[in-house]
């Protein structure tokens, strides 16, 4: 569709060249009205809250470097930790456990016929026992003999000698998955 009506363009004065050939007359339309311009449409803008200022932030200015700081700091704590952290350590022998702490002291004495087998009861592998278990070899025999708590405290078991080579292994149960173990041997 043209852009322009013809009457428009004859009001304005312009001029038209016919051809040589008659156009055919126009006819008469009624024309509409002209619409009026529509009327601003809403045009969408987000809408933005508007940003609180920010505060200003006043640097200090240094007049010494952390760094240097720093490294003085480490340096005394270090000197420090040197000379004061041997107060703070126990000394040797309080409080170290040795094999001492845990030996049995497991002797064997000939008296007659017997042997008398003897372990210190108040080592603390004997404090702390729960039960215990004496096996005697001899003659490639093994005899163990279940000792309780008392038997444990008591020290020394007897026992008669048939040879002249016996040999003696206590166990001590001092919790659910330990034991205490010494062994000793006796030979005229």
């Amino acid at each position: 569709e043209f852009a322009f009506k013809s009457t428009e363009l004859m009001e304005s004065g312009a001029t038209t060249k016919v051809s040589a050939k008659a156009a055919p007359e126009p006819m008469a339309v009624e024309e509409p009205e002209p619409e009026p311009p529509p009327a601003a449409a809403p045009t969408f803008q987000p809408s933005v809250a508007p940003r609180a200022p920010r505060p200003q932030v006043k640097i200090p200015e240094r007049s010494v470097s952390w760094l240097p700081v720093s490294l003085l700091f480490l340096l005394a704590g270090l000197l420090l930790g040197f000379f004061l952290g041997p107060m703070f350590v126990a000394p040797k022998g309080s409080g170290e456990i040795t094999a001492a702490d845990y030996a049995l002291d497991l002797s064997v004495t000939r008296s007659g016929d017997n042997l008398n087998v003897h372990w210190n009861p108040s080592s603390t592998p004997i404090k702390n026992a729960q039960h215990g278990m004496l096996e005697i070899e001899e003659s490639g025999v093994t005899k163990p003999v279940d000792l309780d708590i008392s038997h444990l405290r008591n020290g020394n078991v007897v026992y008669p000698a048939g040879t002249n080579l016996v040999k003696f292994k206590l166990s001590v149960d001092v919790g659910a998955r330990s034991a205490v173990v010494e062994s000793t041997s006796w030979q005229p």
